[in-house]
């Protein structure tokens, strides 16, 4: 769900991949492209573009009408990316 940096390269977050057919995979870019969060720019902050990849793709499985159903380790991945998000705002409020 977090993507890559580029295609082919190894995934942000390995455990936090879906198993999509391949007509879904063409909409989830389609959308990511949309988003502008496909694949990140030099410009990007690494962790707030795994974060907005995955709320579009939440967001698109959502327009589904189908649930969200994460593998144990996906949904631990999950856990560490959203804690991830937490923490960083807490270094920035303290101005770390």
């Amino acid at each position: 769900m977090t993507g890559r940096p580029s295609p082919g390269a190894p995934y942000f977050d390995v455990a936090l991949t879906l198993a999509v057919c391949p007509e879904c995979h063409v909409s989830l870019h389609q959308a990511l492209r949309v988003a502008g969060v496909d694949f990140p720019g030099a410009e990007h902050v690494f962790l707030r573009h795994r974060l907005l990849r995955v709320g579009c793709t939440a967001d698109l499985v959502a327009g589904t009408g189908r649930p969200l159903v994460l593998a144990p380790t996906s949904a631990r991945g999950l856990a560490v990316l959203v804690r991830e998000g937490a923490d960083a705002l807490d270094r920035e409020a303290v101005g770390l």
